[in-house]
């Protein structure tokens, strides 16, 4: 952001390339780290550390009680340790010397990766030099097992004034890429007037969201508490794998990431109002389309409060435990009062 604002400051148009890798810390190749470790200088009893902790395990696949046969990674270093950042880190040290070859300024965080290049106001040659650039970064990270992205890699051009101009295209792999008018960047909204507008809204209405759900009111009705929180919890998780039972796409096993595509929110709403949309034809990779389409339906058919946001829901790669129960606990509130829900009496 700082670059990008001094980059304006001195009356300067910007390109900013956002790179997107597919399952990047998975595709880390064992024997290409290793040889870049070497080429940094580690050798001896340290590689051999290195190649300790990479090696000696196994993986297999576990699905409806069969096992696959165990077999030995040859790729990927585990998320969530300290040393995974680094190995990648290290991994990806080469591409920044490419990079630094096109004249393009860039930002890596992890496997987040920002290409830059601030131009006088008319963007002259900058997009072409650009596009080389993002070639031969294509190239080499076919080379090294890591995929590149180009559906989902995004590019801003950010003016320095606010006169229309003609704004080019960039090339990667053959594909063209149309530039958008705001992405997110490390949790950041960022738009391509730099005026944080995006942002700022994005963080009151998660505020709001966090009052409504803390105005929410009590378990859902009718569940029996005699187990306490965590039994009222169970019971409606399993009411919403009973209603769910056969939908493609959807495999409830807690309130979190099962939701994560939108389709769990989908198939629960079918399930009562089959007429409302078509749920063979959802895509579960179109999230916010399953958020957007779930919520307004159970708010125009069962009156049910949208309690959550559908840019919070996409941004978040983890929804929260506490907004998908608190949700859901309101979904059936509505459906039981509509009577859609037939509850024993007490």
């Amino acid at each position: 952001m700082d670059d990008l604002w001094r980059a304006q400051d001195r009356g300067c148009s910007s390109i900013l390339v956002l790179l997107d890798l597919l399952v990047a810390f998975n595709t880390i190749d064992h024997g290409i780290l290793l040889r870049h470790l070497q080429g940094l200088g580690v050798g001896g009893t340290v590689l051999r550390w290195f190649s300790s902790y990479l090696s000696g395990c196994a993986q297999l696949v576990l699905a409806r009680g069969q096992r696959s046969t165990p077999r030995p990674p040859t790729c990927g270093v585990p998320q969530g340790s300290v040393l995974s950042p680094l190995l990648f880190n290290i991994y990806m040290k080469l591409l920044g010397e490419i990079i630094r070859g096109f004249r393009v300024r860039y930002h890596q965080y992890a496997d987040d990766t920002q290409l830059f290049i601030p131009t006088p106001d008319h963007l002259s040659d900058a997009p072409s030099m650009m596009s080389c650039c993002l070639e031969v970064v294509r190239i080499w990270m076919g080379r090294n097992r890591l995929q590149l992205s180009p559906d989902k890699t995004e590019w801003l051009c950010l003016p320095a004034s606010r006169i229309v101009q003609e704004i080019p295209s960039l090339v990667m792999g053959g594909e063209v890429l149309p530039p958008v008018d705001r992405a997110c960047i490390l949790g950041v909204l960022l738009d391509i007037q730099l005026s944080m507008e995006e942002q700022v809204g994005a963080i009151t209405r998660g505020a709001f969201a966090q009052v409504r759900l803390g105005a929410a009111t009590g378990p859902a009705p009718n569940i029996k508490r005699t187990g306490g929180a965590n039994t009222v919890k169970t019971m409606l998780l399993e009411w919403c794998r009973a209603m769910t039972r056969g939908y493609e796409h959807v495999d409830i096993q807690n309130f979190s990431t099962s939701w994560k595509s939108g389709m769990a929110f989908c198939a629960l709403i079918h399930k009562f109002f089959p007429d409302a949309f078509d749920y063979a034809n959802l895509d579960p990779t179109n999230r916010k389309d399953n958020f957007t389409l779930a919520f307004s339906t159970a708010e125009k058919y069962a009156d049910c409060a949208q309690l959550l946001e559908v840019d919070d829901m996409v941004r978040m790669s983890v929804p929260d435990n506490k907004c998908i129960y608190t949700y859901v606990q309101e979904l059936y509130r509505s459906l039981v009062e509509k009577g859609l829900v037939k509850t024993k009496k007490k």
